[in-house]
């Protein structure tokens, strides 16, 4: 009975130690995936952060462009009074241009 019991302890500490041997493998690959998981997580948040980067500057730069182009409309903008009596005053001039050059012809 005790060769039996010896016999079993030897089988069981055989499978035991199969067991770990495997343990330890799949372990081992585990810890292998993670890491591989954590190099490509930490790649894809430093792209994150360069696209975001970048982005950041484009709208700084949309934003700058676009206060330019209002400041520059509101230039035109203050203008326009100046550039109507302009009209205004082109179109009375021509009409008298009109009115003497009918003038001139009809008394030459």
């Amino acid at each position: 009975e005790v060769d039996a019991l010896k016999t079993s302890h030897a089988k069981h500490c055989d499978e035991a130690a199969v067991a770990h041997a495997q343990l330890g493998a799949h372990v081992e690959q585990t810890d292998a995936k993670l890491a591989s998981m954590q190099d490509r997580l930490m790649d894809l948040e430093k792209q994150l952060d360069d696209r975001v980067e970048k982005h950041a500057v484009q709208l700084s730069s949309a934003v700058d462009k676009l206060e330019d182009t209002h400041a520059r409309l509101e230039v035109c903008e203050a203008h326009g009074a100046a550039i109507d009596r302009l009209q205004e005053a082109h179109a009375s001039l021509s009409g008298e241009q009109t009115t003497r050059s009918a003038q001139h012809a009809s008394t030459a």
